[in-house]
C-alpha cells in the first residue's frame, strides 16, 4: 500500500508543471562528438525545466570538451581498468539514486549494464551510429549486445538502426531525432550567396573527406571560381593536406581547422555537404538546413541523412562513396537558382521539427513511460 501511495504521488507531481525527474546519464566523455554534444543539450534542456541530472563519464577527460551549466552534477568515473571504472560507477550510482539512467551508445553497454545490476534503477540504451558498420571490436559489440537485451527501453534515432535489431528490442523502443537550439542559431540568410561549398565534421575516415574533396575537384573544372572549405580537426589532419598540395589545389580547398563561430562563418555558403560513409544524426547537417544553406547528403546508414532530406524538395542525397554524382549535385544547384531557393526555404521547416522543446519533451515523456511501467511491474512482484 505505502508502494503504490508512492507512485500515485510520484505521477500526481509529473502532471503538474513542477515536475521532477532523477535523470543519470552514462556516457564515455564530453570530448567534441555527435553524441556528446546531444548529452549536454538534451542535459540543459532537462535541468532548466526543474530535473535532476547527473553525468557520469568512463574515459580520461579530453583536452577540450562540452562543457555543462553548474546545476548539472559531472562524476568522473574513469578508474584505469574496466573493473574498477565499474565498481567507481556502481558506487556513484549508490550515493546519487537515480529514477532511471541514459546509456548513451551500445559500446558503453559492457560497462553501464554491470554497474546497475541489482540496484533496482530502470535504463535505456540509446544507439548514437550505425550498429550495422560500427567500428568496435569484436568482444565488445558481442557483450555489448547481449547486455543491452536487459535494459527497460531503447532510443534510436533512425528507423534503420531500429530495424537492426531483434523484434524483442525493436518493441521497447521508441524513435528520436536529435535536439536543435533554435535560439542559439543565426537567422536563415536568404540574400546572395558566396561561392563556397562548406562541410563540417572531424577529420576522421568516417566522413570521407577524400571523396569530397574528389567530388569538388571534377566540379572546380567547370566552376573555378568557387572554393571548398572543411571545418574541423582530427587524426587526418595530415593526410588531407597532403592529399591537397599533390592536386595543386591549396588556392581553393581549405582546411579551416575547429572554430567556435563555424555557424556564423558558413551560414552565407552556397552549398553544404555531408560525405560521411557512416553518420547517426548528423548534427551539423540539421544546423545547416536549419540556416537554410542548401545541403547535399550522402544516404548513408543509419538512414539519418534519408530521414532529413526529402531528395530533390529540400536537400540532395548521394550515393555514398560515388564523386561523380556528389560533383553532379554540386553542379545542379550552381546552374539551377531555383532550386537552390526553393530547397533553402524547405530546409529550415527543421527547426519546427527538431526544436530542443519537443524533442527534449519526447525523451521526458518516454522516460515517464519507462518508470511507470517498471513501478508497476515492481508493485506486482512485491505483491505476489
Amino acid at each position: 500500500m505505502i508502494f503504490t501511495n508512492c507512485i500515485n504521488i510520484y505521477w500526481e507531481r509529473q502532471k503538474l508543471r513542477g515536475l521532477y525527474m532523477k535523470i543519470g546519464i552514462i556516457i564515455g566523455s564530453l570530448g567534441f562528438g555527435g553524441a556528446e554534444r546531444v548529452t549536454v543539450i538534451l542535459s540543459d534542456y532537462w535541468s532548466k525545466h526543474g530535473h535532476s541530472v547527473s553525468i557520469f563519464t568512463t574515459m580520461r577527460r579530453p583536452e577540450n570538451e562540452y562543457i555543462v551549466v553548474e546545476s548539472i552534477k559531472r562524476i568522473e568515473c574513469f578508474s584505469g581498468t574496466k573493473g574498477a571504472t565499474i565498481k567507481c560507477l556502481r558506487s556513484n550510482l549508490i550515493k546519487t539514486p537515480q529514477d532511471i539512467v541514459l546509456i548513451m551508445d551500445t559500446p558503453m553497454c559492457a560497462m553501464a549494464v554491470p554497474s546497475l545490476i541489482g540496484l533496482k534503477i530502470p535504463f535505456v540504451v540509446s544507439e548514437r551510429s550505425s550498429p550495422a558498420t560500427k567500428a568496435i571490436k569484436r568482444s565488445t559489440k558481442i557483450v555489448s549486445h547481449l547486455l543491452m537485451n536487459l535494459a527497460s527501453g531503447f532510443v534510436f534515432q533512425t528507423n534503420e538502426a531500429k530495424n537492426y535489431y531483434n523484434r524483442k528490442i525493436q518493441s521497447r523502443s521508441t524513435i528520436i531525432a536529435n535536439p536543435l537550439k533554435v535560439e542559439e542559431l543565426p537567422t536563415p540568410y536568404f540574400g546572395e550567396r558566396e561561392r563556397r561549398v562548406v562541410a563540417v565534421g572531424r577529420l576522421i575516415p568516417a566522413k570521407n573527406y577524400p571523396n569530397l574533396i574528389h567530388a569538388f575537384l571534377k566540379f572546380h573544372e567547370d566552376n573555378d571560381d568557387y572554393r571548398l572549405e572543411i571545418y574541423g580537426d582530427g587524426v587526418l589532419k595530415k593526410e588531407l593536406t597532403k592529399m591537397i598540395n599533390e592536386y595543386n589545389a591549396s588556392q581553393f580547398i581549405k582546411l579551416m581547422g575547429s572554430r567556435k563561430s563555424v555557424l556564423e562563418d558558413i551560414k552565407t555558403a552556397a552549398i553544404y555537404v555531408l560525405s560521411s560513409d557512416i553518420e547517426g544524426m548528423p548534427n551539423a547537417l540539421i544546423e545547416a538546413m536549419a540556416m537554410g544553406i542548401p545541403c547535399i547528403a550522402t544516404d548513408c546508414p543509419s538512414g539519418g541523412s534519408k530521414d532529413l532530406i526529402q531528395d530533390g524538395m529540400n536537400g540532395l542525397l548521394a550515393p555514398v562513396r560515388n564523386s561523380d554524382v556528389l560533383a553532379n549535385s554540386l553542379s545542379r544547384y550552381v546552374e539551377d537558382d531555383n532550386l537552390s531557393r526553393m530547397v533553402s526555404m524547405n530546409s529550415i521547416k527543421v527547426r519546427d521539427k527538431l526544436d530542443i522543446n519537443i524533442i527534449g519533451e519526447k525523451w521526458i515523456r518516454y522516460f515517464e513511460s519507462i518508470v511507470h511501467r517498471e513501478g508497476k511491474n515492481n508493485e506486482k512482484h512485491r505483491i505476489k
